[in-house]
């Protein structure tokens, strides 16, 4: 059974940098396609906000592997420890980089959007996961019940 936790919870750390990076680039994609054309040098600054919202993508995954806490069975089963598990980090992260001081990437709309994007696909996963712990818990009751 722990395998197949790890094993989920790998695969949702997987999809949630992928997912988040996709719709943050398609954010990004659409907000520069609304603007008006400007003058040279758009494209590497968009290379570069894609390339921030990748790494900061990155960086809130890696606080995130305290998901891994879900393996032991109180963390699973209780629900405010396991919401802590996956968001507690994350957003420690992300309130300590919004009020460190002198830090210019925080007044970049780019930030916001990343953080905002990350934020709704880590939502999406945990609700997965407690759909998915819920299952488990029922399916290993019913075999203990027989």
């Amino acid at each position: 059974m722990q395998k197949k936790i790890s094993g989920r919870l790998a695969l949702y750390l997987l999809c949630i940098f992928i997912f988040s990076t996709l719709f943050t680039m398609l954010v990004y994609q659409y907000y520069n396609s609304k603007s008006e054309p400007e003058i040279f040098g758009r494209n590497e600054y968009k290379s570069m906000e894609n390339m921030a919202a990748a790494i900061w993508t990155l960086i809130l995954t890696t606080g995130t592997l305290t998901v891994f806490l879900n393996l032991f069975r109180p963390v699973r089963n209780t629900i405010l420890f396991s919401f802590l598990s996956f968001f507690l980090f994350p957003s420690a992260l992300t309130f300590a980089f919004w009020y460190s001081e002198d830090n210019p990437a925080t007044d970049l709309y780019s930030f916001y959007v990343n953080t905002i994007v990350f934020f709704a696909v880590l939502i999406f996963f945990y609700i997965r996961f407690v759909i998915f712990s819920r299952r488990l818990r029922m399916s290993a009751a019913a075999t203990v019940a027989q």
